[in-house]
């Protein structure tokens, strides 16, 4: 406590009075809560007591980050199905989460899972976490937070189902952006930039505020995209560019390209239902495509980094990574490289820079390239097609996990290169 106070003293002496605000009503809400689960502590031995009975569990849910917060809902959706487990389970949403990222998939969600307000179950995870005996009351969600490293994705259906009424706003939707024909082929593309955490993030969920800066490394520029756009176009595809915030446009003409984030057309709903109708989704990796997976569509991952931590958990995953340029070396890394330097692993945009490492994004035609080949492998339905560079690839890959004790981040290795990358990369190998 002495130190807490010590910490908002000086941020007060800094001028940081909104932030020592914060931190108080956060600090309010743990002792609130923390007396509450004293009061619910009765309530903690009487279900150790039915226990052997019937045994009823707490988890707590994170909203606030789509990613994380869809995949690890249908990830315990799915393994509770595969494991059959006779167990009452109980959410609600994290502790200080004060913000859902999607409203629309939350109530999804509820038709398949009891969600509580916090008020009647975070005292009794905190009894949970308080006290050995009745540790089993509470759980996580998955071994391994929203990474399916049990490789469960490829062998399940899908969990969530829209209703008819939902469907047919979804179709709706797509008749009035194709003149009348709602059966479309159609594309879904996220392409992060910063907008939305900055801009929106921090606006409406205040209480985790902060500066997102070291996520920078990760911004795409949507305008390295559009060839492959349109080239899908011409193979009789639309494209949706996802998003809720976004710090540019799109700058094309072409009707089948629908600029989805920057025009006023985006909705929670349609967020999901695109999702789950799509051919494929072409990602650079950020929260959204995890609506895409959890309706098992194929998801191309392009300029990836950390590279360690590249979802390598599915068959329809196709990956590029941005190619890491040493300025000490005046050269790009090769794979064992990557890892050796220990830069496989680093996830702040200062740590890239501070080793002397420039993040370079795939160029429009490796884009292009890789995209057209997703496209025909989701039309032929050859997902397990591979060639020797992408075995050599995963091989050293493989190697350098274990060998840095990465290995918790994956199952088995399914995603691959698109063909073309890797030929035109050999370096990454050799």
């Amino acid at each position: 406590m002495l130190n807490f106070l010590k910490f908002q003293y000086d941020q007060l002496k800094k001028g940081e009075i909104k932030s020592v605000i914060i931190n108080i009503v956060k600090l309010r809400e743990v002792i609130w809560f923390n007396l509450l689960s004293l009061i619910y502590l009765p309530i903690s031995f009487l279900l150790f007591l039915i226990s052997k009975l019937i045994l009823i569990r707490f988890a707590e849910i994170p909203t606030n980050r789509l990613g994380h917060f869809a995949m690890e809902v249908d990830l315990y959706m799915t393994n509770k199905k595969l494991q059959n487990t006779k167990t009452i389970d109980i959410f609600c949403l994290e502790f200080q989460d004060n913000f859902v990222s999607n409203h629309k998939l939350l109530n999804e969600f509820k038709k398949y899972i009891l969600v509580l307000p916090r008020i009647l179950i975070l005292p009794l995870i905190l009894n949970a976490k308080r006290y050995k005996i009745l540790s089993y009351q509470t759980f996580p969600l998955t071994k391994n937070r929203d990474r399916d490293i049990e490789n469960i994705i490829d062998k399940t259906p899908v969990n969530l189902t829209l209703s008819n009424e939902d469907i047919k706003i979804g179709e709706e939707f797509l008749s009035k952006i194709s003149n009348g024909n709602k059966n479309i082929k159609f594309v879904i593309m996220i392409i992060r930039d910063s907008s939305y955490l900055n801009n929106y993030f921090n606006h409406v969920n205040k209480m985790n505020a902060k500066d997102w800066s070291y996520h920078n490394y990760r911004d795409g520029n949507v305008d390295d995209y559009l060839p492959a756009c349109e080239e899908l176009t011409k193979l009789g595809y639309y494209v949706f560019r996802m998003g809720q915030v976004v710090s540019k446009k799109m700058d094309t003409k072409n009707p089948m390209i629908i600029d989805y984030a920057g025009n006023g057309m985006r909705t929670e709903l349609l967020d999901i239902f695109l999702a789950s109708k799509c051919e494929f989704c072409i990602s650079n990796a950020t929260g959204f495509d995890a609506l895409a997976m959890i309706f098992r569509k194929p998801i191309i991952f392009s300029n990836y980094a950390p590279v360690a931590s590249v979802p390598s958990y599915s068959k329809k995953f196709l990956i590029t990574f941005r190619h890491h340029y040493s300025k000490k070396l005046n050269r790009r890394l090769n794979l064992k490289e990557i890892f050796d330097e220990k830069l496989a692993n680093i996830e702040k945009a200062d740590e890239f820079t501070n080793n002397d490492l420039i993040l370079q994004d795939n160029t429009p035609l490796e884009l292009k390239e890789a995209i057209l080949e997703m496209e025909s492998f989701v039309r032929n339905k050859e997902y397990e097609n591979s060639n020797i560079l992408n075995n050599e690839f995963w091989k050293i890959y493989s190697s350098m996990i274990k060998k840095h004790d990465l290995s918790y981040r994956h199952g088995d290795i399914l995603a691959r290169l698109p063909v073309k990358f890797i030929e035109r990369n050999k370096y990454l190998i050799y």
